[in-house]
């Protein structure tokens, strides 16, 4: 009789799991197995075009927002760099929603970043971007260390309004980054080959 329980539960997890689309719903940053019943999922929305900002120079692909919008981290393959001592910015058109209803909980910010090293090791610096109704909103300064990590920031409400999110400013969102370089004799680079959203709604 247990065993017949756990198949059972396990093909109930299964089917859950193909019903939902992993791949739509949840990255490496948002799957949380601890509570695979959440009321509230996330959707996930990259990089889809061109936004507002430009500023970071390309490498691997020809638009800024192609070296940063993969599913799954390709590292140094693909990636924007900072090329100055100042911050530059990017900002990119996000995907609209398509399996997300109901009320949005937060909207999460994730970019994926590190510091390129030179011998002198001097700091280089990221920030989360999201752009609504025509403004920018910038996550805190990071530190950037000299492997890729995540860095996330968190908007309950819209920053802009202060109110719940709708729908319609997610599909006008823009997401993006935020880089600084550092330059002696040698250069620091800031670099970032992923950017992401996550929107945590409860349908």
């Amino acid at each position: 009789m247990r065993r017949l329980w756990i198949g059972t539960l396990l093909m109930v997890l299964i089917a859950v799991t193909a019903s939902h689309g992993a791949t739509s719903y949840f990255s490496d940053s948002e799957q949380n197995p601890n509570n695979f019943f959440a009321a509230s999922w996330p959707e996930i929305l990259r990089p889809g075009g061109v936004g507002n900002s430009t500023e970071n120079t390309p490498n691997g692909a020809g638009d800024n927002w192609q070296c940063v919008y993969e599913e799954t981290s390709d590292g140094d393959s693909i990636y924007v760099q900072c090329e100055s001592t100042s911050y530059l910015k990017d900002s990119y058109a996000t995907q609209d929603h398509s399996a997300g209803s109901g009320t949005i909980d937060k909207v999460v910010i994730n970019i994926r970043c590190r510091k390129v090293e030179s011998a002198l090791n001097q700091d280089a610096y990221a920030k989360t971007v999201i752009r609504t109704h025509d403004i920018d909103y910038q996550g805190e300064q990071i530190t950037l260390p000299g492997s890729y990590a995540v860095y996330s920031t968190e908007y309950a409400l819209n920053p802009n309004t202060d109110s719940a999110w709708t729908w319609s400013e997610i599909d006008a969102l823009e997401c993006g980054v935020d880089l600084k370089s550092a330059q002696d004799t040698v250069w620091d680079y800031a670099r970032c080959t992923q950017v992401w959203v996550a929107v945590h709604y409860a349908p």
